[in-house]
């Protein structure tokens, strides 16, 4: 395991979790045929143990920090390899990693893996009050860093107004000699592999040029696919990468009927306040082209029919 913190807000993530489902390695027959690599009976203790440690803690929410690695080698079934190991690092994939001066192996595979899947989120300690605190010390002593993994378990203190907090990163780049229509291109390349938004900003670069900046919002396990979109379909050769913090309302579908047909769109709740809804674009879109109606009449008839009252908030 890495030697750094978790954070914990109350139920291990299931399907109803705005977050699910999350990526989940990618394990090959070949990778399982080679698990006795990482000493299959300990793994296995320690996956189940954790597995069965956080149903029971019931956090509804896991945040941990950047992990650490540390650097060096280590000897492996097929010779000495540097740190991270390639299945740690496979694991690691769109994680954010902490630097460290430690010469050893930080985080192991097995620990890896209980991250990459338990953990809905990294960076700082979210705002909470703790309530209890585990700690967990390792058998190396690493000069100048403390061996032990923490688990704070509290309550969240963010504003009520929001059904969730999350981090997650920012993507930036500045274009001053890409077409639109390859940024156009780019752009639709980065919603179908799951941006959460993508937008351009009008931007003066060096002498004097008019460029653009390409935003992408994503979540950690997507950055990397992203990034490589970018490089792949623009002329950059760097790509900014931050962490933000993104709150999310209560939300969930819902369809109402108007006199042209039912329209789909969504229903969010402030605390405290009444649901809102906002119809869908394409369904409104499909309406007016069928019955030849301008699109803001689809629309006001869609809120029009929209009842609150009828609508249980969740």
């Amino acid at each position: 395991m890495p030697a750094g913190s978790l954070h914990g807000k109350k139920t291990l993530p299931g399907k109803s979790s705005p977050g699910w489902p999350r990526p989940r390695p990618r394990f090959t027959a070949w990778r399982l045929t080679k698990f006795i690599f990482t000493r299959a009976a300990d793994a296995i203790a320690d996956v189940v143990g954790a597995v069965v440690g956080f149903d029971l803690l019931g956090a509804e929410r896991i945040v941990a920090s950047p992990v650490p690695t540390g650097w060096g080698t280590i000897a492996m079934a097929h010779g000495q390899c540097s740190i991270p190991a390639p299945a740690t690092a496979e694991l690691l994939r769109g994680i954010p990693l902490a630097q460290s001066s430690i010469q050893g192996e930080l985080t192991t595979p097995t620990g890896a893996a209980i991250l990459s899947v338990l953990a809905d989120g990294f960076g700082p300690m979210p705002p909470m009050i703790p309530e209890r605190i585990g700690c967990g010390a390792g058998g190396n002593d690493w000069p100048g860093r403390a061996n032990i993994l923490r688990i704070l378990l509290g309550e969240s203190v963010a504003d009520g107004t929001y059904a969730q907090t999350e981090q997650i990163y920012q993507l930036e780049t500045n274009l001053d000699d890409v077409s639109g229509e390859l940024i156009g291109y780019c752009i639709e390349r980065l919603w179908d592999a799951g941006a959460l938004d993508v937008y351009t900003t009008p931007i003066s670069m060096k002498k004097n040029r008019p460029g653009v900046q390409l935003s992408v919002l994503c979540r950690p396990a997507q950055a990397v696919r992203l990034e490589e979109i970018i490089f792949q379909e623009t002329s950059t050769l760097g790509v900014r990468r931050s962490t933000v913090d993104r709150h999310v309302l209560a939300r969930k579908s819902h369809t109402v009927e108007t006199i042209w047909g039912p329209v789909e769109g969504k229903i969010g709740w402030i605390s405290g306040g009444a649901p809102r809804f906002a119809p869908e674009f394409e369904a409104c879109r499909r309406i007016a082209l069928e019955r030849n109606l301008p699109l803001g009449n689809v629309y006001e008839a869609a809120q029009k029919a929209f009842d609150a009252t009828k609508v249980e908030s969740e």
